[in-house]
């Protein structure tokens, strides 16, 4: 009996046991699966939406499609792409266009820019492809619903760099009397790894408040435009302005954006063009730097037939002046300089060397004068640019210049953010950048400006100014600022 007893004891306890091992198994099996879905939906997901495979997600490794912050003072590339033009017109001409009185334009104007430069000839040909069918389709559209007398379109690659890619569309319609235009752009937008396009939520990094940038962006546009309305004019006091209405069509294009984020828009190096319901705004890309994927998210390796081609500029600078020709450096540990040929047609070699001597003395002027001071520092800015015109007389090299002082251990550490800043800031014609307007620390010293004309290889006259005279001009100017609001005032009176 006790045996009896001690066997069914063993085996109950075996029971017992293969019991729990087959619930672990269960268990473990149920787990696996579980886990075997969650990384088929992450691996789904992150097809679809870039975001990183569940193995990065957990390495915390990345990858190429991580958008790193960046500041002001970063450097990125230009695209090592070159373009060719395509321009042609059709149709009678329109003799009595009242803009013109010579070269009077055809009925359609079209001309758009093609790329070349990518190895992978496949994205390229697609790329080019894409671009002349958005030309005819815009055409097409234009001509079906149109009853004006000219049509227009011009196409430029607007942003080239850091292995992306955005193509303005520019077009208009003109009636015969010139009293209605309607210009109104478009854009497409590529990443060069794969010829992928780019939409706009892809220009900010995942973790960025997209409608808080547009809100901000929206709301100065509109406030703008509303300034330079008929019902409000410009220059009538900003506090009479209806901010309801401001605030109200901007809540209504956010509420757009909410209902379809996959709006219109293209780029530049410095700024991004949206559009919403048809109106356009733009949004400074230094105001929000460190939100910026498309900077750092779209970098490859090899994409280009000619590395020669990619030079660096820094982040968010205007357009022309990352097209630039650039140099840059330090010659000493207190002088800092920056040499900016922007080019422009044919070229006098002759005179162009003539400038660039006189460019080199200007330089080595206030080289010597950064020795005589050891404890400052000096940042030099010059550009230099060729204006050629069909009037052989007006054919020109200009050059000008600021030279600004700081604090030596201030310009140790702030250097690079300081020169980006000055190229940040918008500029209509090109010139160089008086550094002491960007930054409170940086005090204005110098400067400078000569031309010389081309036929008859003048001499280069040289227009100084100083620190004080600089002074002078800025209290004139706002004593005349303060004459003309002051008859404004008057006038509203009466």
């Amino acid at each position: 009996m006790s045996q009896l007893s001690s066997g069914g004891r063993k085996t109950r306890a075996k029971t017992k046991k293969l019991d729990k091992t087959i619930v672990f198994l269960i268990s473990f099996a149920i787990f696996a699966i579980l886990v075997t879905v969650i990384c088929i939906t992450i691996t789904i997901n992150s097809k679809k939406t870039g975001d990183e495979s569940l193995l990065e997600a957990l390495s915390h490794k990345g990858s190429s499609e991580t958008a790193d912050r960046i500041a002001l003072g970063d450097r990125i590339w230009i695209n090592g792409l070159e373009t060719k033009t395509v321009e042609y017109s059709e149709g009678d001409v329109v003799s009595n266009y009242i803009f013109s009185t010579e070269n009077l334009p055809h009925k359609y104007e079209i001309n758009y820019e093609q790329i070349s430069g990518l190895k992978n000839k496949e994205v390229e040909n697609a790329i080019n492809k894409e671009i002349e069918e958005k030309i005819n389709s815009l055409k097409d559209k234009l001509v079906e619903g149109s009853e004006y007398d000219r049509i227009a379109i011009n196409s430029y690659i607007s942003g080239s760099f850091s292995d992306v890619l955005s193509v303005e569309f520019a077009y208009s319609l003109i009636d015969l009397d010139g009293e209605y235009n309607s210009y109104q752009s478009t854009g497409l937008n590529y990443r060069l790894d794969t010829g992928e396009k780019l939409k706009f939520n892809d220009l900010f990094r995942k973790d960025t408040s997209i409608k808080t940038i547009l809100s901000q962006a929206l709301y100065e546009a509109f406030a703008w435009n509303h300034a330079y309305s008929e019902q409000d004019e410009f220059s009538s006091n900003f506090d009479k302005t209806d901010y309801g209405y401001i605030e109200n069509q901007t809540f209504k294009a956010v509420a757009e954006y909410n209902k379809n984020p996959d709006i219109d828009f293209y780029f530049t190096p410095s700024a991004i063009f949206a559009i919403i319901r048809d109106f356009q705004f733009s949004i400074n890309m230094k105001d929000c730097a460190s939100e910026l994927a498309i900077f750092t998210k779209y970098r490859a390796e090899k994409l280009y037939e000619s590395s020669s081609l990619q030079k660096e500029f820094y982040a968010c600078t205007d357009g022309y002046i990352a097209d630039s020709v650039e140099v840059e450096g330090l010659k000493s540990d207190n002088f800092y300089y920056e040499i900016l040929a922007y080019p422009n047609g044919d070229e006098n070699v002759e005179v162009k060397a003539k400038v660039e001597e006189k460019i080199n003395q200007k330089l080595n002027h206030y080289f010597e004068i950064s020795k005589q001071n050891p404890d400052k520092a000096y940042m030099v800015s010059i550009m230099y640019y060729y204006d050629g015109s069909s009037d052989n007389e007006k054919h020109y090299y200009n050059y000008n210049g600021y030279v600004s002082e700081l604090d030596l251990d201030y310009f140790r550490k702030h250097k690079d953010e300081i020169v980006a800043k000055a190229r940040t800031m918008p500029a209509v014609e090109v010139n160089s950048y008086d550094f002491s307007q960007v930054d409170e620390e940086v005090e204005y010293y110098e400067a400078f400006s000569a031309y010389t004309q081309d036929h008859l290889q003048d001499e280069i006259e040289e227009d100084i100014t100083t620190k004080e005279e600089k002074i002078q001009q800025d209290l004139e100017w706002e004593q005349e600022k303060a004459k003309w609001e002051a008859m404004e005032e008057n006038d509203e009176e009466l």
